[in-house]
């Protein structure tokens, strides 16, 4: 399976405890999307990929997770850290209409609906009330429906209005 096949969820920071288990920062916006999981891709920082399979897992305010796998000893634990943590893409749930993951955002081409080309979408920032697109580094965008008119996938653009005070 590709890399870009796959999808990351969690990044493994450091081992918890002396038992085998991991503190995994998770990377989704679906807190508890390691639920019903058995298995799981482990994406080394080196860029090796196996399959582990989940023995259990804990939640932490939404925050962390903290993760065991099955035979993997504590010794093993500390050689995981900065490890990503993977699924297929395909196995992602579906979102409402007019929802995107991130990586469905990102690189798409940013057009007014004046035609003007301004770029591409290059990071997505959080910021509570609503996510912002950065557009080549230097255009902030909200993603709101009054700013953001139309996200085409297929064509790989997002249509966007600027409204008084963005530009």
């Amino acid at each position: 399976m590709e890399e870009t096949d796959l999808v990351v969820i969690g990044k493994i920071i450091k081992p918890q405890g002396n038992k085998g288990e991991l503190k995994v920062v998770l990377e989704t916006d679906i807190p508890k999307r390691f639920e019903g999981l058995s298995n799981i891709l482990v994406v080394s920082q080196e860029g090796g990929c196996q399959s582990k399979e989940i023995e259990r897992v804990r939640y932490y305010k939404d925050l962390w997770v903290i993760l065991k796998f099955k035979d993997t000893p504590y010794s093993e634990a500390w050689m995981l850290i900065g490890s990503k943590l993977c699924v297929p893409k395909e196995s992602r749930p579906k979102l409402k209409e007019n929802h995107f993951y991130h990586d469905e955002i990102i690189g798409l081409e940013v057009y007014t609906d004046e035609g003007k080309g301004l770029g591409k979408v290059t990071e997505i920032l959080k910021t509570g009330a609503n996510d912002v697109y950065v557009i080549e580094e230097d255009l902030l965008i909200p993603a709101t429906k009054e700013v953001v008119k139309e996200v085409d996938l297929k064509r790989n653009r997002m249509l966007i209005h600027l409204i008084k005070g963005l530009v």
